[in-house]
């Protein structure tokens, strides 16, 4: 990403309207999911095309990314594998008890 355009959002943008701004991207980014588990699914007809929605989430993924960049907020990697173990032992937990 280019710094100079991240600083120049984040110098004329109050820290508060940043954080208003990235919590209004991510509940478009979890619309945008729940429309392509919605089309995935087939239980509930939408319009849109499974391409259409899978674009338009990942625009919202880019919204979200670019919200953070200016905010500097970085994933941390040992939370994240931290939260993947959890996932899989979750996974591996369901499978030992409903193979019994």
């Amino acid at each position: 990403m280019n710094q100079k355009n991240i600083d120049t959002i984040y110098e004329a943008t109050p820290d508060p309207a940043l954080y208003e701004m990235l919590s209004e991207e991510c509940a478009e980014l979890c619309h945008a999911a729940l429309k392509v588990a919605r089309i995935l699914r087939r239980e509930n007809p939408t319009p849109v095309s499974l391409e259409e929605a899978f674009n338009n989430m990942l625009e919202e993924v880019s919204d979200v990314q670019l919200c953070m960049a200016v905010l500097a907020l970085e994933p941390k990697q040992k939370i994240i594998e931290q939260k993947m173990q959890r996932w899989v032992d979750r996974i591996e937990g369901w499978k030992r008890k409903n193979e019994l």
